[in-house]
């Protein structure tokens, strides 16, 4: 069990993550405005901006310049993972280091 446990990890620190989806807000305040999403199709390498009941063509110039509320990623393994200009590739994010440990009284 071991073996397959430190292998398991090891393929997660292989893993790339592709940004599928930008969440933006529009307005002054989380209470009052609006919400819209900028979506990725990883089959057409396109962007589309989503609002309400609009679907539209987006370049990805423009979402990256976006001011993001939350950001979605699609993660894949190096085994799945097919090079490819359309995507950016970030790192997976690292573990949270250990609690210290507490003082001794």
């Amino acid at each position: 069990e071991g073996q397959a446990q430190q292998q398991k990890e090891e393929e997660k620190e292989n893993d790339v993550f592709h940004l599928a989806a930008v969440i933006v807000h529009l307005g002054a305040t989380i209470s009052s405005g609006h919400y819209c999403a900028y979506v990725h199709c990883s089959d057409s390498h396109r962007w589309f901006a989503v609002d309400d009941e609009t679907v539209e063509d987006a370049s990805e110039a423009f979402v990256l310049e976006q001011q993001a509320y939350i950001l979605l990623y699609e993660r894949h393994t190096r085994n799945s993972y097919r090079p490819d200009e359309h995507y950016h590739e970030y790192p997976a994010p690292a573990p949270a280091p250990a609690p210290a440990p507490a003082p001794a009284p």
